[in-house]
């Protein structure tokens, strides 16, 4: 397979990530894809996380997943609900994220230190809950959190009496780098097909468990004046 790398140059803002064989790749740092990382005003949600968003989207594409990525920090995309959003999600479909339509959650910090990781670790957990809670017949969920220097998989499963089991792969060193344990934890995950992955397809209810009511439509008495046509009709 191809891995994926790219590097930000000093004094520019973007350069497009390209597609490098296993031999070509050399170890790239997030610093070295982010010029702004040594500098004072490097920001999180400004510097880091399009950069990440922008190599998960590359490997991604990569590696022929059969997930959508959603950067579900913008305002379009974020999750409704109590819980603090994810930097980004893997869905199973689009357009809008639903809960029920996670498969795996993302997570970006800066910092490294216990305080950074034992947060990020604890908002990834309540978001699984949260998947969790939204799909009674999913079991599992996986959360992926990264920092500038490490990456870490959160396997969150369901057991007895709404009872949670949390397993941690532990801190990874991440660089872009096929002897990467962080890079090679992130390919395998987003290789892994959805199903995999805990997710499970939220059933419809059977028909006969809607009741007797029938939609039957009859002469509109009004339609709107929208171009074409289009715009509301009102039925009898």
């Amino acid at each position: 397979m191809q891995y994926v790398a790219g590097k930000r140059k000093r004094g520019q803002h973007t350069q497009p990530m390209t597609l490098l064989s296993p031999g070509q790749l050399t170890d790239v740092t997030l610093a070295n894809m982010i010029p702004q990382s040594f500098q004072e005003s490097f920001k999180e949600e400004e510097h880091l996380q399009p950069v990440l968003i922008e190599l998960l989207q590359t490997a991604l594409s990569a590696t022929g997943g059969d997930c959508i990525l959603m950067d579900s920090h913008k305002s379009s995309n974020q999750l409704h609900g109590p819980i603090a959003r994810p930097d980004c999600i893997l869905a199973a479909s689009g357009p809008k994220p639903l809960w029920t339509q996670v498969v795996s959650l993302f997570d970006f910090k800066i910092g490294d230190s216990k305080t950074d990781i034992e947060t990020m670790f604890g908002q990834q957990i309540e978001r699984c809950r949260h998947v969790l809670h939204n799909n009674k017949d999913r079991n599992m969920v996986l959360a992926i959190n990264i920092t500038m220097k490490t990456l870490e998989v959160v396997t969150v499963e369901r057991r007895a009496h709404e009872d949670l089991q949390v397993t941690r792969t532990g801190l990874q060193p991440f660089s872009i780098s096929p002897t990467s344990l962080g890079f090679q934890l992130l390919v395998r995950c987003l290789l892994t097909p959805k199903n995999d992955l805990g997710f499970v397809m939220t059933p419809l209810p059977a028909i006969n468990k809607l009741g007797s009511c029938r939609f039957i439509v009859k002469a509109p008495i009004k339609q709107g004046s929208a171009h074409q046509g289009s715009g509301s009709w009102v039925f009898q």
